[in-house]
């Protein structure tokens, strides 16, 4: 279940129980009759659930989440990502785990799998594997920058690899920032047609549900519908 920035208790308990059940709740039910399904669903079962991307530090609002999961079979596991080591610890009843780097091989053979073609001749060039070389200790083991940069470098020449190489360093993700330096490193190099595209759908709200999309002719674009209420 992936639960985001928007820790709403209702949409969480719907969530699990449409995973548990492989059955969408009825729309509109309230909470309380939310968490005898919930409860229903799991009373006396072993499960395992992950909630994925969690950013509420509220420990008040976790608590209330725990006690609706606590009817099953002794035995059951909660797993949490976060980015927050505070989430980690309010929400923990085990030590976090905290997920190392990639190595340099693997970091290596990840920007190769992404900048290159199957095979290349490119990716046995010395010259670009000792700049690649360069980037990937910059990157500090952070598949998400390698990937970022890699589709950045996919069919480009020597001298843009030098460039990308010499700029890198300000996209690398700082802890305070997040991920923007290295999503901004993907938007910089889009054109311009797509840079105005990326700039209408930044107005969508987060979370937000597509049903469709179609080519409108009249706009030369992509038009996409939101998900009627």
């Amino acid at each position: 279940v992936c639960v985001s920035e928007k820790f709403e208790l209702k949409v969480i308990v719907e969530k699990v129980i449409e995973a548990a059940t492989k059955t969408k709740p009825e729309r509109d039910l309230q909470l309380e009759t939310l968490q005898h399904h919930l409860r229903d669903s799991i009373k006396g079962k072993k499960y395992l659930l992950v909630l994925d991307d969690v950013w509420n530090d509220d420990p008040e609002k976790w608590r209330n989440l725990r006690n609706l999961l606590s009817g099953g079979a002794r035995g059951g596991w909660i797993v949490i990502t976060t980015r927050s080591r505070f989430v980690a610890e309010i929400t923990g009843t085990e030590p976090h785990h905290n997920l190392r780097g990639l190595s340099g091989s693997e970091s290596w053979s990840l920007l190769k799998q992404t900048a290159f073609k199957e095979a290349s001749r490119e990716s046995n060039n010395s010259r670009i594997e000792a700049i690649g070389m360069e980037i990937v200790d910059k990157c500090k083991g952070v598949p998400l920058a390698l990937r970022a940069i890699g589709k950045v470098l996919y069919k480009r020449t020597e001298a843009e690899w030098v460039k990308v190489n010499k700029n890198v360093h300000k996209y690398l993700t700082r802890e305070e920032e997040g991920i923007m330096p290295i999503l901004k490193l993907s938007y910089d190099h889009l054109p311009s047609h797509l840079k105005q595209c990326f700039a209408y759908c930044s107005l969508v709200p987060k979370d937000t549900s597509f049903f469709g999309a179609n080519v409108d002719p009249a706009l030369d674009g992509l038009r996409v519908c939101p998900a009627p209420k």
